[in-house]
């Protein structure tokens, strides 16, 4: 996606446009910078910063369906698709849930802290009707997606920097910026706080943690017994997905 009302696919091998969108009434997008999208079955799903979600053709481009009003304004996640529901965030904190098929908002919950909000910059992970985000006060929570309640919550050691000096900030917990990652029976993530973690999937428990001692905020990527991470001190971390977490 690009800052404007124009949607544009390209060819890997050549970088070649291989066909364009025009996306109507996108006209916040330049201000506020968020496009969100997400891909299944060969639909392309695009979220725009006016409430619009849109359903594209990925082979051509051509838009399927559109609706407004199912989601809220300024979506800052990414779009996440199960196996009934699609899923994403936006600055006022709070995650949306809707139903491609019916076309309708299924459900909304804000994931505050008391009256106070703060923005959702983790796209959600999703399995077995669990869906799981991180949060900037400190969190990774684990939703539900049929009653939408909380299945747990896992808080990480106080942060390290101030990610945004925009909103006010509570040093307590490090915010959770990037996207968590499930393989197996475990959730892996970082944070703002320095650490790289390794939670069970069921229960949020904690399995082993690595002190990196600078902030995290790029997701982990899995590849056979190995998980991967970027941190702010220029540095790739490798590490086994045994439950002590051994830096390779």
């Amino acid at each position: 996606p690009i800052a404007g009302p124009t949607f544009i696919a390209v060819e890997l091998s050549s970088g070649k446009i291989k066909w364009k969108t025009s996306i109507p009434d996108t006209r916040d997008i330049a201000h506020h910078g968020y496009l969100a999208t997400g891909y299944k079955d060969g639909q392309l799903y695009l979220a725009e910063s006016k409430r619009g979600l849109y359903v594209l053709d990925a082979s051509n481009g051509e838009i399927i369906w559109a609706g407004k009003d199912l989601i809220g304004p300024s979506t800052s996640t990414g779009i996440t698709i199960g196996d009934k529901l699609c899923f994403m965030g936006n600055l006022s904190g709070t995650v949306f849930a809707v139903d491609p098929t019916a076309r309708k908002r299924q459900w909304k919950l804000n994931l505050w802290l008391g009256d106070e909000y703060r923005p959702l910059h983790s796209t959600p992970a999703y399995f077995e009707s669990t869906l799981y985000i991180g949060t900037h006060y400190g969190t990774l929570t684990a939703l539900n997606v049929q009653s939408h309640e909380k299945i747990w919550e896992f808080h990480t050691q106080p942060a390290l920097v101030n990610p945004s000096h925009r909103i006010p900030f509570a040093q307590e917990h490090g915010p959770v910026l990037s996207s968590p990652v499930i393989s197996g029976e475990l959730v892996y993530f970082g944070s703002v706080d320095g650490w790289f973690y390794a939670v069970s999937r069921a229960t949020g428990k904690e399995i082993w943690k690595y002190e990196i001692g600078s902030p995290i905020m790029t997701s982990a990527a899995v590849s056979g017994n190995t998980v991967f991470v970027g941190a702010l001190d220029g540095n790739l971390y490798a590490f086994t997905r045994q439950e002590t977490g051994r830096l390779q």
